[in-house]
């Protein structure tokens, strides 16, 4: 079972510098060790990155009047769709602090 699942509503990845910042972030995390990692939401391009990545994807998020996700419906989806104990709502455009927190946060436990 992972330690932790990481879980994020990512932005499109239609614009090349938005979905090569998120990429590499997403890259970043699979190398961390017993973290799962699940991607929320309908995004453009995220089906297939999710699947590139070998990564969880939940498509139904809820969202509020303007698109924007809420945090009590991407809670819940990790929830139901998680095998570990702790959840940590990133955002995907953390990469490298984030991810070496991590690191020292599997280590310690």
């Amino acid at each position: 079972m992972p330690l932790i699942t990481l879980f994020s509503a990512p932005k499109p990845f239609t614009d090349p510098h938005i979905a090569l910042i998120q990429r590499n972030a997403l890259h970043s995390w699979t190398l961390l060790p017993d973290v799962e990692i699940i991607l929320l939401g309908n995004e453009e391009g995220l089906a297939q990155t999710a699947q590139e990545f070998n990564v969880k994807h939940i498509p139904d998020v809820k969202c509020n009047s303007n698109g924007t996700p809420l945090i009590s419906s991407m809670f819940e989806l990790a929830r139901q769709n998680s095998t570990s104990e702790l959840l940590w709502s990133m955002p995907i455009l953390s990469s490298c602090p984030m991810s070496l927190k991590l690191r020292k946060l599997a280590g310690r436990v």
